[in-house]
């Protein structure tokens, strides 16, 4: 008996040792998935899948986009041919701009509208799961998410304040010409650009590439999207790049795409504000 009982200490041993083990590297290897995924969010996971997809999607955007536009000329051919006009007649950014503001309209809105058609038409997802995905869902519409946009739009001043340090201690004027954009508007292309543009920008360049793309990379494609203002060192293009790395962030954190869109609007705002002041 006594040697049967120790015969079964030294199995249950045996048993309780590999098991240990194995804890053990299931912990390692928890950790090192998790640091996997934290790259896949920095910087996206590169398959030939996603490409053919990111191509597909592109058409489809290109293919929104001069939609669009066939609408937008047929419903105002007059301000496309003063848009038109002044394209002829001068070759300034102000000028095109005064009156060229209806195509920015329609690109805006392609944003949207095009991960919409691809969601729907190709991924065959339906609206409730693409809510959730783009972190739309009403039940992330929360006092927390607001509160974190706040803090957003908070770490965007700071970079501009940070900027403006910067500026007076190398005794060079940092000008920032985005709202080159706004000459000649009529006052509801305000209102477009300050509460419906962030919306478009962060469906997809948060809500739609994050996941898609990683934060690099949407956060890239996102600057690329503010380069033409002629700024001064191109800050605009910077302060787009590190808006867009920490909006990425908050948006992968909550799963949500409130605290972006809040924080956007709010600069919107401010830009809007300073520029009719």
């Amino acid at each position: 008996m006594r040697k049967m009982r120790i015969h079964r200490v030294e199995e249950e041993v045996d048993d309780v040792i590999p098991a240990g083990r194995r804890a053990r590297r299931r912990r390692r290897s928890g950790k090192g998935n998790a640091v996997i995924r934290d790259l896949r969010h920095l910087t996206g996971a590169f398959t030939w899948n996603n490409a053919v997809r990111a191509f597909i999607f592109l058409l489809i955007f290109i293919g929104t986009f001069l939609l669009l536009e066939m609408i937008s000329y047929a419903v105002f051919p007059a301000q496309y041919a003063a848009c038109e006009a002044s394209v002829k007649a001068s070759a300034s950014a102000n000028a095109i701009n005064s009156s060229c503001y209806m195509e920015s309209v329609m690109f805006g809105l392609s944003m949207p509208l095009s991960v919409l058609v691809y969601l729907i038409a190709y991924r065959k997802m339906r609206l409730g799961a693409i809510s959730k995905s783009l972190g739309l869902s009403w039940s992330k519409l929360t006092l927390g998410n607001i509160g974190v946009g706040l803090l957003l739009f908070v770490a965007v001043l700071l970079v501009e304040f940070t900027a403006g340090i910067i500026s007076v201690a190398a005794n060079k004027q940092i000008n920032t010409n985005a709202a080159a954009a706004l000459v000649g508007a009529p006052i509801w292309f305000y209102l477009f650009v300050a509460f419906i543009e962030p919306i478009n920008e962060e469906v997809l360049f948060r809500g739609f590439l994050v996941g898609r793309l990683g934060i690099i990379i949407s956060a890239l494609f996102f600057a690329i999207g503010h380069v033409g203002y002629n700024s001064t060192f191109e800050i605009d293009v910077i302060a787009a790049f590190i808006f867009g790395l920490l909006a990425g962030y908050v948006f992968k954190k909550r799963n949500s795409l409130y605290p972006s869109m809040m924080a956007h609007m709010l600069v919107n705002i401010v830009a809007v504000l300073a520029f009719l002041h």
